[in-house]
């Protein structure tokens, strides 16, 4: 049976994983966000890493969303008729796409936008 290597590393010395148990419970449930983002593909290919700032970033929103509703919004993103968020700002960090509720809120309803539609005033 592993067990961390002690309450001030991440990784144990010994096996190499990350235990749950030394992580901060706001860090543990990012990592495991973090960890679905990239199993689901949500960026394709382009794999999301962990970094203190998307950290920071996740703390913050779930201030206004729970973690469910954000997995929803980054879901939400193949559902974009054109693509346009993922296509332009796909490369950005994960820190970038958790930086504010309103990038949350775009990618909550990115899926009610028109494709080819144009108005003129």
């Amino acid at each position: 049976m592993n067990s961390p290597c002690c309450n001030t590393h991440l990784v144990c010395s010994s096996c190499g994983k990350i235990h749950e148990e030394v992580l901060s419970p706001d860090e543990a449930e990012f990592r495991k966000f973090l960890d679905w983002v990239n199993k689901a593909n949500v960026f394709g290919q382009e794999k999301k890493i962990f970094t203190p700032a998307a950290l920071k970033n996740w703390t913050a929103r779930r201030k206004s969303y729970e973690a469910k509703e954000i997995a929803l919004a980054f879901a939400n993103l193949h559902n974009e008729p054109d693509r346009w968020q993922l296509r332009n700002n796909g490369f950005r960090p994960l820190s970038w796409w958790l930086e504010k509720d309103d990038r949350i809120e775009s990618m909550k309803n990115c899926h009610k936008k028109g494709v080819g539609v144009s108005i003129i005033l």
